[in-house]
């Protein structure tokens, strides 16, 4: 929860995604009545895209807050200013979480529903997993991205196939 400060005023970041859930503006407007942040902005990491722009505007609307800027990341350094300035992140896009965890800012990622990035990765990957699984082989996998029970992807060392094959 949002409960450091950070200079003398709090500030709450969003960073919504192009298709951002009703969720993720219903949490950003519980964390706004309860609690006392002097501003708030909205950051686009992919401003440029009409989906998104309308995405913040949808937001905005969505706020008890009032003429909420809406800031177009166009640069990692842009990001950095503004994420410095911040008391708390609340964020659909995994790059604003692993930046606010990188500087220390506390932060609060909330996942999307239809189409998350990071559920159609896992879908693939145990699909994937389920096929290997199948096959009649020994395996083992030598080159992975993925952590055991912390990524959607396949890891290191993971044994995959039926262990009744060939190795």
């Amino acid at each position: 929860t949002p409960e450091s400060v950070r200079g003398s005023g709090r500030v709450l970041l969003l960073i919504p995604r192009f298709n951002s859930s009703v969720h993720f503006r219903e949490r950003a407007s519980a964390l706004l009545r309860e609690q006392q942040f002097s501003a708030v902005r909205v950051l686009l990491l992919h401003g440029h895209d009409p989906r998104e722009q309308r995405s913040a505007e949808e937001l905005q609307s969505s706020l008890p807050a009032k003429n909420v800027p809406v800031v177009h990341v166009t640069d990692l350094r842009t990001l950095m200013l503004e994420l410095k300035e911040a008391s708390f992140v609340l964020t659909e896009r995994y790059h604003g979480a692993i930046a606010a965890l990188a500087i220390g800012i506390p932060f609060e990622v909330v996942s999307q529903e239809k189409g998350d990035k990071l559920a159609a990765d896992n879908a693939a990957v145990d699909a994937m997993r389920s096929r290997f699984n199948s096959v009649d082989f020994d395996g083992e996998v030598v080159i992975g991205e993925g952590d055991k029970d912390k990524a959607p992807l396949l890891y290191i060392s993971e044994k995959l196939g039926t262990k009744k094959g060939p190795a």
